[in-house]
C-alpha cells in the first residue's frame, strides 16, 4: 500500500516533467534576454569630483587675476586730494601741539608723534612747511596759515566717496 504523502509513480513522473519543464522555459527566457548593460563603475565620479575639488582649490591658492581682482578701484583726484588734506591736518595738529607744549617745534613730524608716510617737513625761519604727497597730488601747507581753510570740505569728498 501506498502512503498518502507519497505520489504513486506516474504522479511523480509527471512532477519530474513539470520541474524540467520550469528549469527548461527559465533557460531560454534567460538566453532569449538580451544581456543587461553592466552600470557605469561610481569610482568614475568619485575622481571627476575630486579633480573638480583639486581644481577649486588650486583657483583659491593661486587666486588669478583674471577671477580675482585683487586691487581696489583707482581713486578720483579729488578723492586722493581730500584724503591727503585730511592726514597733513592730522599732522599740522600734532606738530601745532608739540609747539605749544614744548615752546619750539619738533625736530621732525615723528618727534610730534605723526604719520610721516608721504609727508615731508621742513622747519623756516618763520614757522614750517608741510609738504604731502599722495599719487600725482601734492599739496603745500605753510605756517602760520590757518589749518581749517587749508583742510576745506576734505571730509564732505570722502563721505560723498563712501555714498557710491
Amino acid at each position: 500500500m501506498t502512503s498518502p504523502h507519497r505520489p504513486s509513480g506516474p504522479d511523480r513522473r509527471k512532477l519530474i516533467e513539470a520541474y524540467q519543464d520550469v528549469v527548461r522555459s527559465e533557460r531560454e527566457k534567460r538566453q532569449s534576454r538580451p544581456p543587461l548593460e553592466p552600470e557605469p563603475p561610481r569610482h568614475r565620479l568619485a575622481v571627476f569630483l575630486s579633480l573638480v575639488a583639486v581644481a577649486l582649490a588650486a583657483l583659491l591658492v593661486l587666486q588669478p587675476t583674471w577671477l580675482f581682482s585683487s586691487a581696489p578701484p583707482p581713486e578720483p583726484p579729488a578723492v586722493k586730494e581730500a584724503s591727503l588734506r585730511l592726514a597733513m591736518f592730522r599732522a599740522i595738529e600734532l606738530v601745532n601741539a608739540y609747539h605749544q607744549v614744548q615752546g619750539r617745534l619738533p625736530v621732525s613730524l615723528a618727534d610730534a608723534g605723526a604719520d610721516t608716510s608721504g609727508l615731508r617737513y621742513e622747519r623756516t625761519a618763520d614757522g614750517y612747511r608741510l609738504v604731502g604727497t599722495n599719487g600725482p597730488v601734492t599739496l603745500t601747507y605753510t605756517s602760520p596759515a590757518d589749518p581749517h581753510e587749508f583742510l576745506g570740505n576734505s571730509y564732505a569728498i570722502i563721505r560723498g566717496r563712501k555714498a557710491r
